[in-house]
């Protein structure tokens, strides 16, 4: 039996491996030391390493063309950013340097490609594609960004009702738009709700979304949509869906000469355990091959591709690290050891998810170990991360009766965390914010970094809740 966790780890699993290495001592992501951050930083911090975007964006289109060129897929390849799996500036435009086209959800996303557009950071080549349920706001504020750029913007209609105020607000502009039609999907029998919301069934686009987009020639439809929410996979759901929305596309196409892309959605997969892995490769093979045999079949010619990935863009770029501040032995079968913050609201996929992260110790690997649960420091009893989430034992070294203080890294981290627990403000039991941490690598291999501190005021969630 191994005597130490670091015997223990590496009996286990082999260095490096998903982003992590651990040597002489040393714990890196990406290559950068973690150790020197904290103790220059402290904890709660959540660091990314922007590097990591740009080389998934590169490492996507490899594979695409790989696969094109593989199955004789004579088509483009568009690679989107879904802005809503992180806002932050430093993020966004860090794909946006990456010639990445953006996905938005929202008004206020809208909101934030106009700030991009203002500072002159939009490739004139950069597309917009508008998702999601689009209230007049929302409608509002794409033909805002429309007046202010000549890059294409696609409006991905949601329900009937869109259709309508579109078509209005286009007449008083004297503006034409190009649109897409998101299907909806159904979910596997027993999983609760079947249907989704999002999106329109084929009977809805066929029956009575065509008719209106044949009448009024301010629309061009340009393409078609899915999503599913279980995210892209090579068997399964994702594939009967995709080949009813491949059946659908070869409906429409006859009717629409313009009509000529294809949306496959997000939820490319990223590493979330230390014994996973992804054959990216042969999962984009199944999906053009499946896409090809439709097209094929019905004598259609194959659509241009776009594909909108958020964590698969970011997730892997970031770590959230905590300190461990005591251990709370509360009878002879479980240690607790208490982080410096609050796991549902740092990480708030863990509570509502089970997500699982890869957790590791950044130091004390000559120590003994032994499992243990990870407690936050709110006062909901769900606020821990344990072996049951982890999928196997949580095992961290014994804490040092020396000075050196424990610390705990969450690994890939990077997506929806920060979107869904909000950044600055009023939190769960009014506990204070993490850090934000950005490094970036010049081109001489010199780290730079910038960091953000919401806490700095701490007046400011007194004067949102009214106290001042």
């Amino acid at each position: 039996m191994p005597n130490t966790f670091h015997e223990y780890f590496i009996s286990k699993t082999a260095l490096p491996i998903h982003n992590v290495e651990y040597e002489k001592g040393c714990f890196s992501f990406h290559g950068v030391p973690l150790i020197p951050l904290v103790k220059k930083y402290g904890t709660p911090l959540r660091m990314y390493y922007l590097p990591s975007i740009s080389q998934k964006i590169r490492a996507a289109r490899v594979i695409f063309k790989k696969a094109m060129e593989k199955l004789n897929y004579n088509r483009d390849y568009n690679y989107c950013y879904c802005i809503k799996s992180c806002h932050l500036y430093d993020v966004v435009s860090k794909a946006v340097k990456e010639n990445a086209h953006l996905e938005t959800s929202s008004a206020y996303e809208v909101e934030l490609i106009i700030q991009l557009a203002n500072r002159q950071e939009l490739n004139p080549d950069i597309q917009i594609i508008h998702n999601g349920y689009k209230t007049q706001e929302y409608l509002l504020k794409i033909l805002e960004l429309k007046s202010l750029i000549d890059n294409k913007i696609i409006v991905v209609i949601d329900s009937l009702s869109e259709v309508n105020i579109i078509c209005l607000l286009l007449e008083k502009r004297n503006m034409n738009c190009d649109v897409g039609i998101r299907v909806s999907h159904y979910n596997p029998k027993g999983k609760y709700p079947h249907s989704s919301r999002l999106g329109m069934t084929r009977e809805n686009v066929v029956n009575k979304l065509v008719p209106i987009i044949q009448s009024q020639s301010c629309l061009t439809l340009k393409m078609v949509h899915f999503y599913v929410d279980a995210g892209i996979d090579d068997k399964g759901v994702y594939i009967d869906q995709l080949k009813k929305v491949i059946e659908l596309y070869t409906f429409l196409k006859p009717s629409f000469e313009e009509l000529d892309s294809l949306n496959i959605g997000g939820g490319m997969p990223i590493n979330q355990s230390l014994t996973g892995s992804n054959d990216y490769d042969l999962l984009i093979r199944k999906i053009l091959s499946t896409i090809k045999l439709g097209c094929n079949k019905n004598n259609v010619l194959l659509p241009n591709l776009y594909s909108e990935f958020g964590k698969y863009t970011v997730g892997e770029s970031c770590t959230t690290i905590y300190s461990v501040l005591e251990e709370k032995t509360q009878d002879d079968s479980e240690s607790w050891y208490m982080l410096d913050n609050s796991i549902i609201n740092l990480l708030p996929d863990v509570w509502a998810n089970k997500q699982q992260y890869i957790v590791l110790p950044l130091n004390l690997w000559g120590s003994s170990y032994k499992e243990v649960i990870l407690g936050g420091l709110t006062c909901d009893g769900a606020d821990f991360y344990n072996s049951s989430t982890h999928g196997e034992p949580l095992m961290m070294p014994y804490l040092s009766d020396k000075i050196d203080r424990l610390y705990v890294a969450f690994i890939h981290t990077g997506a929806y965390q920060d979107s869904l627990s909000g950044i600055g403000g009023v939190n769960h039991c009014l506990l204070p914010s993490h850090k934000i941490l950005f490094v970036d690598r010049a081109k001489n291999d010199e780290l730079n970094e910038k960091l953000i501190d919401l806490n700095d005021d701490l007046l400011h969630p007194l004067a949102i809740l009214g106290y001042v």
